[in-house]
C-alpha cells in the first residue's frame, strides 16, 4: 500500500482546520473543492465519527464510502470501506498542531492501494508527486476559502 506524508501551512487555526475536516452538513461539498455535491450522502454521523459518501469531480468518476473518525488531539482519520478505485482499508490520517506564530501545521499520511487502471494511476501519480498534487489540488484551495 504506498503511503505518502506531506505537510500543509494555513493561517487558519487548528480548531477552524478540524471544524473543516469534520463538518458533515451540506455546506461540506462547499468546503472541499474536489467533493460533488450530487456524489455526497452522510449515512452516519456522531460527535466523533461519521460514515459518508463522497465522490471527485464528475469527469474523474470516483467515489468512495469511508469511515471518518476525530477526537480532541487534533487527530482526523478517515478509512476506504468501499470505494471504485481504492481497497477497503486504505486510509488519510490528518494531523492539526498550532504553527509557530499564528494558524496551523496539517501533517497528513495519504496510505491507498488502487484495485483497478484508475486507481492505480491516481495512487501512482500521489506517490510520485510526494503529495503534492493532493497538498495544492485539495487542502491549500479549501484553506484559501475559508
Amino acid at each position: 500500500m504506498p503511503r505518502v506524508t506531506f505537510e500543509v501551512r494555513t493561517a487558519l487555526s487548528p480548531d477552524k482546520v478540524i471544524a473543516m475536516l469534520t463538518d458533515f452538513t451540506d455546506r461540506r461539498p462547499d468546503l472541499w473543492p474536489m467533493l460533488e455535491r450530487e456524489f455526497y450522502k452522510v449515512h452516519e454521523a456522531s460527535a466523533t465519527s461519521a460514515i459518508v459518501e463522497e465522490g471527485g469531480p464528475r469527469r474523474s468518476g470516483l467515489w468512495e464510502r469511508v469511515h471518518y473518525e476525530w477526537d480532541k488531539s487534533g487527530r482526523v482519520r478517515w478509512t476506504i470501506l468501499e470505494s471504485n478505485a481504492f481497497a477497503p482499508g486504505g486510509y488519510v490520517e490528518v494531523l492539526v498542531r498550532p504553527a509557530a506564530g499564528h494558524g496551523s501545521l496539517v501533517k497528513v499520511e495519504w496510505s491507498r492501494t488502487g484495485v483497478n487502471p484508475r486507481g492505480w494511476a491516481l495512487a501512482a501519480l500521489v506517490a510520485l508527486t510526494r503529495g503534492a498534487v493532493l497538498r495544492r489540488k485539495v487542502y491549500e484551495q479549501a484553506f484559501q476559502r475559508a
